[in-house]
């Protein structure tokens, strides 16, 4: 039996498949998301409902290594460990350009050098960065207008000129990707139809996620809108949503999972110029791999728009 993107499975819903098996294997990624991240749904108090007497008799060592593991990664690393043995699988296959997984592999809350990479062969840079500028009140807020609108016109015009590559577009919140979603929609109701998939592989059509529910998905090309623009005084905003969170590296996990769904490029769309951020400001792990991220030299020759 084999489970695959066990990051992504809450522990108790695979304990009566893992009974049912002779052989297990699990296999995962730690520096992604687990389901407890992605999850709406799951409360504080249903565990706070739990009455104690009602529990089975069961010691707490296992108590601490399935009911509280974030994923059934986590839990049989803690319940087995080195019981069968552990492997780290360094090879790294997605990306057709090694540059578009450097900013992870380099990270050492991430991968820490570790991941091994296929070099690319095109000369071209697999990176595009569009700094979106505008009026105050198109650059302003967590889902700037800017963003919006230029995001949809790359999205379309990938769509009508690169037809044989997949797409997709990934919102670095939730009101980004809802308004990003109706603004396409907006826009194909004045174009007329268009492909949304490359005609060999319709498994791959274009989609608008936000960060919570793109892991496990990949395209030749992703669109990244950070939203997150300037306060409404016009200062940088240090608010950057759930990158902001450091518990169990959450914020940077989200970002991982963001950079590193293309096999070909990558571009991003933001009103955010990273040159304006005080780095003694950018407290939070999160955070402050964001802003590096675009500060890096993959976004070194950084498109100006007006």
């Amino acid at each position: 039996m084999v489970f695959d993107e066990a990051s992504q499975i809450v522990p108790h819903e695979a304990v009566t498949a893992i009974l049912r098996g002779k052989q297990v294997v699990v296999a995962g990624d730690s520096k992604q998301l687990s389901p407890t991240s992605t999850s709406f749904f799951s409360t504080r108090a249903e565990e706070e409902d739990d009455d104690p007497a009602e529990r089975d008799d069961v010691s707490e060592y296992e108590v601490d290594a399935v009911k509280e593991a974030e994923s059934l990664l986590e839990a049989m690393k803690a319940s087995l460990p080195r019981l069968t043995g552990t492997r780290t699988l360094q090879w790294h296959y997605r990306s057709e350009d090694e540059r578009l997984i450097a900013f992870s592999n380099a990270h050492p809350d991430l991968y820490d050098r570790k991941l091994i990479t296929l070099p690319g062969a095109a000369s071209q840079e697999p990176f595009r960065f569009h700094l979106v500028q505008g009026s105050q009140a198109d650059v302003s807020g967590a889902s700037p207008n800017a963003e919006v609108l230029r995001t949809v016109e790359l999205a379309v015009d990938h769509l009508r000129e690169r037809p044989e590559q997949s797409l997709a577009v990934i919102a670095f919140g939730l009101k980004h990707a809802t308004r990003i979603q109706k603004a396409f929609e907006a826009r194909l109701d004045e174009i007329g139809e268009i492909a949304l998939h490359p005609k060999d592989r319709p498994e791959e059509k274009f989609r608008i996620r936000n960060l919570e529910t793109i892991q496990g998905d990949e395209r030749d090309v992703v669109i990244i809108a950070t939203g997150y623009g300037l306060t409404t005084t016009g200062k940088p905003s240090y608010a950057f949503g759930p990158i902001n969170n450091d518990e169990n590296l959450q914020g940077l996990r989200r970002l991982n999972v963001a950079i590193t769904r293309a096999r070909r490029s990558v571009e991003v769309v933001t009103t955010i110029n990273p040159d304006l951020y005080d780095t003694n400001r950018l407290t939070r792990i999160g955070s402050k791999a964001f802003i590096d991220y675009l500060v890096s030299p993959a976004a070194a020759e950084m498109t100006l728009e007006t």
